[in-house]
């Protein structure tokens, strides 16, 4: 009967910790939308514009997002237990820099997608300190949050809506 009794209350635990979030989901889903929105971002802005830099110590906008592929690649690779891909210059073009984005962005949906609740706490290495692989994809989807701040003040000098805002402000239907 004490059996019964536990695989009974087991059970009822395990569905009930389904149907919440998990800090992985929740890491998850910020990642997920923050990707959308420096993509969407790269995307708006026009070819000649990603050579504009608002002032002469900021960096241009090809910049921000090779700053975004590079970040992200390292993070991720890291994650996902992957040769980490060096920084660098990784394209010139808006057309390569997109195409390295979405790579970037396809390294980071798988490592995403391998951390659950069992390895989420596990230790690894990277830029020179620890982090449990959690907290790595907490601090990549924060700094691409960073990253997407910036390309935000670009866009809307250039009198382009950033994506963020077109879904704040568009009715749903």
């Amino acid at each position: 009967m004490s059996k019964i009794l536990f695989l009974l209350t087991f059970a009822a635990f395990s569905l009930s910790a389904q149907d919440s979030l998990s800090l992985v989901d929740e890491a998850k889903r910020m990642y997920t939308r923050v990707a959308d929105n420096i993509l969407r971002s790269a995307e708006a802005m026009p070819d000649a514009d990603y050579a504009f830099s608002p002032t002469a110590e900021s960096p241009n906008f090809s910049h921000l997002v090779d700053e975004a592929v590079s970040s992200q690649a390292e993070a991720c690779s890291a994650v996902a237990g992957q040769q980490i891909q060096p920084r660098g210059d990784h394209a010139v073009s808006k057309t390569e820099l997109i195409a390295a984005l979405r790579q970037s962005i396809n390294t980071c949906s798988t490592a995403y997608a391998s951390v659950n609740s069992f390895n989420a706490s596990q230790e690894l290495g990277f830029a020179a300190s620890r982090h449990t692989k959690l907290g790595l994809l907490f601090l990549n989807a924060s700094h691409s949050d960073e990253i997407y701040g910036h390309m935000v003040v670009y866009l809307r000098l250039k009198g382009i809506f950033p994506p963020s805002e077109r879904a704040r402000l568009l009715p749903v239907s």
